[in-house]
């Protein structure tokens, strides 16, 4: 079965987490787009056969159909494939039908929803209509023209209100600090020292200004007016408690004309002689009206004792000069602000109290210690309240060793300060009697609780059954139960520690100030951590005293019990507004009978009624209408009709689908924000809407048209925004959210997808063009390229250099190293010499002889010596070589001469034997054995046995049998006459190893070399041991410099100039991947050196930059969305593929290793063994010339046909030309020298030869797949700015992308981008006093001075800020821009630190440099949080969470610079967007120059970097890696994870599968693929881990087949060795072993067996059997 349209396949060979390969994701982290499905996609179309070169836009796509030039291997994988994809599909179908039944039940349950009137949804406390932060936004106008005390419940955000108000405060501060005007701090005031450390770290969450945070622990009482007037100039908001400020003001080191703001919070408290009040009434209100700040008050309810609601109200405004706003009715607010369901929980009329045993025991002997008599009165009324147990308890916690001690320091203390012997006495008294009462204590005995009377009150087991029920299984819930004292809250704890709850994980939360035996002294920090565990669940109840009321902030709770019963109304109040769960309930525990209880409660709810009545008669400009009733009909005549559909869009239905909308939008924000809607008035008295949508949203943010009331301007700006939805493509003709919510281009699948594993194949360039020199004459003057060794004496011989030369100058080759037989090793140097040959026939003669006896004697190779030849080889003095070097210096003329008057050296038995000294030998028979002769051996005789550590062959037993030899007869042919007379020599073997670019084997470098020979079966060339020792290494050194001849086209091609080296490892493909995540390597090809990976990592950061900038400046009005999709098709490996087959860039990517058999010139062989491949070219050549030569028979008897008839017609001396070869018609004039040198100067054969072969009519293929081509393309990217830098690489560029959107007219260099940009009018517009004020506060963080300050400004906004009220665009497309910088610096560092690292370790590395979680606590560590300019509870609080997290983080690492990877929980993606965007905006600033990235890489990133093995385990956590690692560890090959998705109306799920062995083994879905994935992956993970090891290996044997495997091919190895040492045929070669058996029938059965392994590998069983 074929995947359906809109399938991903991950074929798992690049597994280090970042999932940079998948073509659904482009660009990494934040450019992930889901393309949809349809007629444009062709995965799954299957390929047909076409020309390399036919652009059709299907190639690259599909599932893989079999060629015939795939390996056994390939044709398996491909077989594997699809069955994976065909199991894949048949599961997948099942859980399409599944999910679609899933989406029409929650569609039912929407389309009830729609039937619900509005006022119906208010009630049920629905935000769909209206969103809570409204009323915030009409509070903060009113706060802005008046002293405000703005009156609402706990939860409803007063102090976002309040963040707004002095942000606005600050701004306008900074404007007249501009002005020159008096400098002036904005306070904002607490009740006790936690909340100044609490409320200032909300304020630097929200604010962009220099927070301060004072109170009287810190000595501020002492401080100096110096001290002061130093704080006043540098910080702009100061929060500090209320008696600070009254002291300073007292002593005049403060005065009200330095205060513009002062925010009360907990205004409540300000009656009579607090310090509130104090401050309003000794200061302010003396003050002159122009002096006076802003007064802003916070307070849930107006009252916070028993007196009249209405006169409390009217009392606080007149205390602090302000008038109260609120909700005109505050059960509406309710809307807005989730409130419980309250409950009363009755319990038994309790036991009146009694003492206990212990009590009675203590109070008989102590009960005059002072410091005993709260524990003594809380003692008694314990064993009614909590029972005797909790009576007894107290005194365990109270005197335990370390509280008595303290008791003990204490009194101590006094014995000091007084001199009265008596009082002494008296003292010393009361210390002795604190150790006995502790001693009692520790030696009583306890035992434990029972949940009946009198251990246990009714009381307690009535609060114990209801813990039962919420946490007896496990559960979200979290619950805060409110005691009033600090004795009950340690009573309670311990007793609920013996009858925990199975899922109860149980915490305290008190006060900060203690004073009483057993009272610990509970720090502010203690509070923040039991506050962050409950927080992240780590605890879910809490006993809580009045510090959970008010100030300290709790996360939302859905249980609240009040254990002990509130005392006044804002106790009340506040401790229900800590339930805000949709299904909260808020329990009050009531004695039954207990009259005092009842009249509370009635109280409580009467003053709430009457404050609700007072807020109601509140004048019209004091109340916010929350929420305004939006009902149809509001905009009348106002719609928009469907044309296709009928589909009928009104103002108030656009609401209800605005919001159906943006739920619909993918949920990966890390948080969730509805549709915002921000009302302001116009000057004519009508309203104007503009509406803020998620981040995610395509389109961000509409304005409405101005309207008479804020209802109907909220309606108009949804009916606008929907319209322009509609108008964009974004809903359907039904006015339905498409199931893609993103504008991707039509047909943009077939430009995206292409398949890495489908191969096809193209033209190979076997040679460069640098040697294409057939049918060219030979030039009259030649150049000479000296090649040699830089240290020789590692080859282990004498060594002497040769040259080679050519028709053109070899261009500058860089130094390679080639490897000795033992293993040393030393570069190669090829100098090009300025003198140059001038060619004479003699001269040319003397060439091809050498060469000629060159490739016959060093490599047993005849070749056809014709005017064709690329160039020639000539032997070098060994003496220093420069480019000035002469030629008449440094030409081995004594060697070439020797050479041309021998073939060989001729010896008899008369020759002395010193003659045989250092000679070159090559067997007569079997030229591959070669040997360098030492000396004769006088001792010996060819009859002597082969001593012993010498080397010996197969039937030889004497050195004369070995001498003769040969491998293929052994020593069985026939022999010259036997000459007894010839020496013995001590020679050394020639291997007949010539790849001298890889390191030998092991076994190699241990084989035996040494030998005893005798000369009779050898020829002694001519060609001394240290020229050819060296020339040896030729095929080696001439695959090397074919290489970087190759590279040297490529850079002509892409009009480059870099150097070679660089080039050729750009252009190397050396291996495959296997399909699997674990990249194992297949078909490593040697020799080939680095290959392109790790510059295709360099190179792809910086296409995605560049193409970045060109659409930064080419659009300005694009969203970031937009340049996302538009840099997508530019950057994609299909446009990069189709352009490099534009440019035939695959005919030069170099993907064959060293070849024994490929690597000697194009001329015609005539002597010498061939390849399997030239073989087969050889007989389709032959073919082709018997073709010929049959239509020359029929044109020849045409014509004699036509002679016969008395005539020759046009046609037949046309006939006869064509058949005429007698060369050239014209003379070559293109060289006068080189009009001497005619091809009769050059060899003919001296027999024509049927067989061979011209090898410059071989055409050479390979087969490469599309991924691979646009790989090379982004390495030759890499190499181009890695050697020449950015203006190189551009070139490469505009060449492989080739887009409008980066043309290459207009992109030429880097300046280029700054050309094109056009700055915007915002960036230039006149700054305001806080845009210079945050100028200011960058350089002295930074170092960098901003010269626009508007656009540093813009890096700071958040998308949810309206455009109208900033004017400035938010940060989105500067933080498309600084992404791209930033990862530019990261990888470039990586790069350069890391030169022997690879692509995947690199990858894996880059991955935490650019993680959100590393970029948002840098963010923090630059304060950036606090310049953000955002909006939304939603996020601020999960940006202060996070900041909570980084800064605990920080401290538990105790210095180290990884303390970052240690942070938990969500990661508020606005911080890591806004550290790119700031990047961005200053390499804008800086007109585009790079630098400053680097400065502030350097300075802030690399820190965090200098040791990247500190990272070694970032990557490895990611759960596709961790699952690629598992999977490696026990050896599993055939796994690999396939997507697909699936759509119902407007609702697409992504389902992502393991597959291992054929089966499916986990899954995972989600709205996107890389989501699916990682859920799949740790599906997986979960499963193995359950499964456990054992069982897993019972389904996977693949290291056990592969040890078979490897057995088998051991087996053939050594059955074709054996057959070679025997002189038997190898298989594949025909003829008989000694049995009479076929040998190919050899390898036809190891073949088989091989087969059948590999199909057991694939044919496991069931993992759902064998799993149960």
């Amino acid at each position: 079965m074929m995947p359906s349209h809109g399938a991903y396949a991950l074929d798992v060979s690049d597994s280090s987490g970042s999932e940079i390969d998948e073509e659904i994701m482009v660009e990494g982290k934040d450019e992930e787009v889901v393309l949809p499905s349809g007629e444009n996609n062709s995965l799954g179309k299957k390929m047909e056969a076409q020309d390399p070169y036919d652009f059709s836009e299907e190639e690259g796509n599909g599932l893989h159909a079999f060629s015939e030039h795939d390996t056994p291997m390939e044709r398996s994988m491909k077989q594997k494939k699809q069955r994976h994809w065909d199991k894949f599909a048949t599961w997948f179908e099942k859980k399409k039908i599944e999910l679609k039944d899933e989406i029409k039940t929650s569609n039912r349950d929407e389309v009830d929803e729609d039937l619900m009137s509005a006022k119906v949804m208010i009630s049920s406390k629905s935000v769909i209509i209206n969103d809570p932060r409204e009323y915030q936004q009409e509070l903060f106008e009113i706060a802005k023209e008046q002293n405000t005390i703005a009156v609402l419940d706990t939860g409803s955000g007063k102090t976002l209100i309040a963040c707004l108000l002095l942000r606005h405060t600050v701004d306008q501060e900074l404007q007249s600090r501009k002005e020159g005007k008096q400098r002036r701090v904005s306070f904002f005031l607490v009740d006790s020292v936690t909340l100044v450390f609490q409320q200032a770290a909300v304020l630097e969450c929200n604010l962009d200004a220099e927070i301060g945070k004072y109170c009287g622990a810190m000595g501020t009482d002492m401080w100096s007016k110096e001290q002061w007037a130093a704080i006043l100039e540098k910080e702009q908001v100061i929060v500090m408690t209320a008696d600070v400020l009254h002291n300073c003001l007292t002593h005049g080191l403060i005065k009200m004309k330095d205060i513009n703001l002062i925010c009360f919070d907990e205004a409540h408290h300000a009656k009579k002689n607090h310090v509130y009040a104090r401050i309003v009434r000794d200061f302010y209100a003396d003050e002159p009206p122009e002096s006076q700040p802003r007064i802003f008050g916070m307070t849930a309810s107006p009252v916070d004792s028993r007196d009249d609601p209405k006169e409390a109200a009217l009392e606080l405004e007149r205390l602090l000069h302000s008038r109260i706003a609120t909700a005109s009715d505050l059960k509406l607010l309710q809307s807005s602000i989730t409130r419980p369901d309250e409950q009363i929980l009755l319990y038994p009329q309790l036991e009146p109290p009694f003492p206990t045993p212990l009590y009675n025991k203590l109070y008989d002997k102590y009960h005059k210690i002072k410091c005993f008599k709260r524990i003594f009165d809380f003692c008694l009324d314990c064993s009614s309240q909590l029972g005797t147990w909790c009576a007894d308890e107290i005194w365990k916690i109270a005197l335990s060793e370390v509280e008595a001690q303290k008791i003990e320091t204490k009194n101590e203390r006094l014995l000091h300060r007084i001199n009265d012997p008596a009082a002494v006495e008296k003292v010393e008294m009361e210390i002795r009697m604190i150790r006995e009462a502790r001693e009692i204590v520790a030696t009583h005995h306890y035992t434990n609780p029972e949940l009946a009377l009198p251990d246990v009150s009714a009381k307690v087991q009535k609060l114990q059954q209801f813990l039962d029920s919420v946490y007896s299984e496990d559960t979200e819930d979290k619950c805060i139960i409110f005691v009033t004292q600090r004795y009950t809250a340690h009573c309670l704890a311990a007793l609920l520690k013996h009858k925990n709850p199975a899922f109860m994980r149980l915490g305290i939360l008190i006060g900060t100030r203690s004073g009483s035996p057993g009272e610990e002294n509970v720090t502010f920090r203690q509070q923040m951590v039991t506050v962050s565990r409950f927080r992240k669940g780590r605890l879910n109840c809490l006993i809580a005293t009045s510090v959970a009321e008010e100030g300290l902030d709790i996360p939302d709770c859905s249980r609240i019990v009040r254990f002990d019963l509130y005392y006044t109304m804002i106790q009340y109040i506040q401790s229900r507004g800590r339930a805000r769960h949709s299904t909260s309930k808020y329990v009050q525990m009531v004695e039954m009978g207990n009259n005092e209880h009842a009249r509370r409660i009635m109280e409580v709810r009467d003053s709430e009624k009457v404050m609700r009545e007072f807020c109601q008669k509140l004048p019209d400009d004091r109340l916010i209408k929350v929420p305004e009733m939006i009902l149809e009909g509001s905009l009348p005549g106002t719609f928009y009709i469907e044309p296709s559909t009928g589909a009928k869009l009104t103002p108030s239905a656009a609401l209800q689908l605005l919001w159906r909308f943006a739920n619909n939008l993918p949920k990966e924000s890390d948080y969730s924000v509805p549709p915002t809607y921000y009302i302001r008035p116009t000057d004519d008295g009508t309203f104007t809407c503009e509406i803020i949508l998620p981040p995610d949203s395509p389109v961000l943010s509409v304005e409405g048209k101005p309207c008479r009331t804020k209802a109907e301007a909220k309606q108009s700006a949804a009916f606008m925004a929907c319209l322009k939805l509609r108008d964009e493509g974004f809903l359907d003709e039904y006015l339905l959210p498409l199931n893609h919510l993103r504008a991707i281009p039509k047909g943009a699948n077939a430009h995206l997808s292409i398949d890495n594993a489908k191969a096809n194949t193209y033209p190979y360039r076997q040679k460069p063009s640098f040697w294409d020199v057939a049918g060219k004459p030979v030039p009259g003057i030649l150049y000479v390229t000296v090649f040699g060794l830089v240290i020789p004496e590692t080859m282990g011989r004498p060594y002497q250099p040769l040259c080679v030369i050519t028709r053109e100058p070899i261009p500058a080759i860089p130094l390679f190293t080639v490897y000795a037989d033992r293993g040393g090793s030393s570069e190669v140097y090829a100098i090009t010499l300025k003198s140059t040959l001038e060619l004479t026939p003699n001269m040319l003669k003397r060439l091809n002889e050498f060469t000629d006896r060159f490739f016959h004697d060093v490599f047993a190779k005849t070749f056809e010596i014709t005017p064709d030849i690329p160039y020639w080889v000539f032997p070098i003095k060994h003496v220093p070589i420069t480019e000035n070097s002469e030629l008449d210096d440094i030409f081995d003329n004594e060697l070439i001469n020797l050479v041309m008057e021998h073939k060989e050296l001729l010896w008899d038995e008369n020759t002395p034997h010193e003659f045989f000294k250092d000679r070159f030998l090559l067997h007569k028979i079997s030229r591959s054995r070669r040997f360098f002769t030492e000396h004769a051996v006088a001792e010996l005789t060819p009859q002597c046995e082969i001593p012993i550590g010498a080397c010996t062959a197969p039937k030889s037993a004497t050195i004369y049998d070995y001498s003769y030899f040969e491998r293929q007869r052994g020593s069985d042919y026939p022999r010259p006459e036997f000459t007894r007379e010839q020496p013995v020599l001590l020679a050394y073997r020639v291997l007949h190893r010539i790849n001298y670019l890889d390191p030998p084997p092991e076994r190699e470098k241990n084989t035996p070399l040494r030998a005893f020979i005798v000369p009779s079966a050898f020829e002694v060339s001519c060609l001394p041991p240290s020229f050819a020792s060296f020339s040896i290494c030729w095929p080696a050194i001439s695959t090397r410099l074919d290489a970087y001849l190759h590279a040297r086209d490529v850079c002509s091609l892409m009009n480059i100039d870099i150097s070679l080296d660089i080039a050729l490892e750009a252009i190397t493909k050396d291996s495959d991947h296997s399909e699997n995540d674990n990249a194992i390597v297949v078909g490593q090809k040697k020799g080939m050196g680095s290959n392109y990976e790790r510059l295709e990592f360099l190179g792809d950061t910086f296409l995605k930059l560049t193409t970045t900038l060109s659409l930064y400046v080419g659009y300005d009005d694009d969203d970031e969305y937009q340049l996302h999709v538009k840099r997508m098709l530019m950057v994609c490996n299909h446009n990069l593929f189709m352009n490099a087959k534009m440019l035939k860039l695959p005919e030069y990517i170099q993907t064959q290793g060293f070849s024994r058999r490929e690597w000697y010139p194009r001329l015609k062989l005539l002597k010498g063994r061939k390849s399997k491949k030239r073989k087969v070219l050889e007989r389709l050549e032959q073919e082709k010339l018997a073709e010929e030569k049959r239509a020359a028979e029929e044109k020849a008897a045409v014509a004699e046909q036509d002679s016969a008839e008395g005539g020759l017609t046009e046609n037949t001396h046309t006939a006869l030309a064509e058949t005429t070869t007698s060369g050239p018609k014209e003379e070559s004039t293109a060289s006068t020298k080189s009009a001497e040198v005619t091809a009769n100067d050059f060899k003919k054969p001296p027999t024509p030869n049927n067989n061979a072969v011209d090898t410059q009519v071989i055409t050479a293929t390979h087969k490469l797949a599309p991924k691979t081509i646009a790989d090379v393309c982004e390495a030759l990217i890499g190499a181009a700015v890695y050697h020449k830098g950015f203006d190189e690489g551009i070139k490469v560029i505009n060449l492989v992308v080739n887009n409008a959107d980066h043309d290459k007219t207009k992109f030429t260099q880097w300046s280029s981008y700054r050309e094109q940009y056009k700055i915007p009018s915002y960036q230039t517009a006149v700054s305001l006093g806080r845009h210079l004020e945050l100028v200011r506060q960058i350089e002295q963080k930074i170092g960098y001075k901003f010269k626009y300050p508007r656009l540093l400004t813009s890096a700071f906004v958040h998308p949810s800020i309206p455009l109208s009220w900033e004017n400035i665009p938010s940060y989105q497309r500067l933080e498309f821009l600084g992404d791209a910088l930033h990862d530019q610096a990261c990888i470039r560092y990586i790069f350069d630190k890391y030169p022997d690292r690879g692509p995947q370790w690199l990858t894996e590395h880059k991955m935490a440099m650019v993680s959100n979680k590393f970029l948002a606590s840098l963010a923090v560590k630059l304060d950036f949080h606090r310049h953000l300019r955002k909006n939304g509870t939603g996020m601020v609080n999960a940006i202060q969470s996070f900041v909570d997290d980084v800064t605990a983080a920080e401290l538990a690492a105790k210095g180290s610079v990884d303390f970052w990877v240690n942070v938990s929980g969500p990661i508020p993606k606005a911080l890591s967007d806004c550290l790119e965007a700031f990047i961005g905006a200053m390499f804008v600033d800086a007109d585009f120059d790079f630098s400053v990235v680097e400065m502030f890489f350097d300075k802030f990133i690399k820190p965090y970097f200098i040791d990247m093995t500190t990272y070694d385990t970032y990557a490895g956590n990611h759960p596709t890696t961790l699952l690629t690692t598992k999977l490696k560890e026990v050896g599993c090959e055939d796994w690999r994870i396939l997507s697909d998705e699936v759509t119902e109306k407007d609702a697409t799920v992504i389902y992502s599968a393991v597959m291992i062995h054929n089966h499916i083994f986990a899954h995972g879905k989600a709205h996107n693929v890389k989501t699916a994935r990682v859920k799949a992956s740790q599906n997986a993970l979960e499963r193995l881990a359950d499964i456990g090891l054992t069982r897993f290996l019972k389904i996977c044997d693949c290291a056990t087949a592969r040890d078979r495997l490897r057995s088998l091919k051991t087996r053939q190895k050594e059955a074709e060795k054996a057959a070679r040492l025997a002189g038997l045929p190898l298989p594949g070669e025909g003829g008989r072993n000694p049995d009479g058996e076929e040998t190919g029938l050899v390898e036809e059965k190891l073949g088989i067996e091989i087969k059948r392994l590999q199909e057991e590998l694939e044919g496991k069983l069931s993992l759902e059997v064998a799993m149960g």
